[in-house]
């Protein structure tokens, strides 16, 4: 689950240092425009607020484990296709990638309390956020370095792609509920 956790942190601190500039590259729309390429990144992040707390809904009547699997199973092709996307397109496609990986935030939450030792939950969510937040922060370094190496973000969606199927992979493998403490 640290892996996941890690994966989760990387992917979402690379869409939040990067969309910004990608969107200003290639939605020709509103390039150029401060006002515009924010309010394109923020109606992004609007969805995204959406989705966590639709899914959150969801964590508390499916199985966590799955709609966790899912989540990133869908994000995959969705973040393979933005690659390959400009202008409005684009947005909508990273609306709905954001709306499904920033959703799987309280699904993630939710199985971290299940996997975790009651007596240890502070402890467990504190390693989390050093995970997402901290050691994760990797991710804006490897936008920088992908973007002068190549000059795009192409291969910056490529690792968003190995990410997001990493987590689906991980998220598979996390053992079912029997084996679960009661939220």
């Amino acid at each position: 689950m640290a892996v996941a956790l890690f994966f989760s942190g990387m992917f979402h601190q690379i869409i939040q240092f990067s969309l910004p500039k990608d969107f200003d590259l290639r939605v020709l729309l509103t390039s150029g425009s401060l006002l515009g390429t924010g309010s394109m990144v923020a109606l992004v992040y609007a969805a995204g607020a959406v989705g966590q707390l639709l899914c959150g809904r969801m964590a508390d009547r499916f199985s966590e484990r799955q709609l966790y699997f899912t989540l990133f199973l869908i994000t995959v092709p969705l973040v393979a296709l933005a690659s390959q996307l400009t202008e409005i397109p684009l947005v909508l496609i990273m609306m709905i990638v954001v709306f499904l990986s920033t959703g799987a935030l309280p699904v993630e939450n939710t199985l971290l309390v299940r996997y975790a030792p009651s007596h240890r939950h502070g402890l467990f969510f504190g390693m989390k956020f050093l995970l997402g937040f901290g050691f994760s922060a990797s991710g804006i370094y490897l936008s920088g370095w992908i973007f002068d190496l190549t000059g795009s973000f192409l291969w910056l969606y490529g690792l968003l792609v190995l990410l997001a199927s990493s987590v689906a992979a991980i998220a598979f493998f996390l053992p079912g509920q029997r084996v679960l403490q009661p939220a």
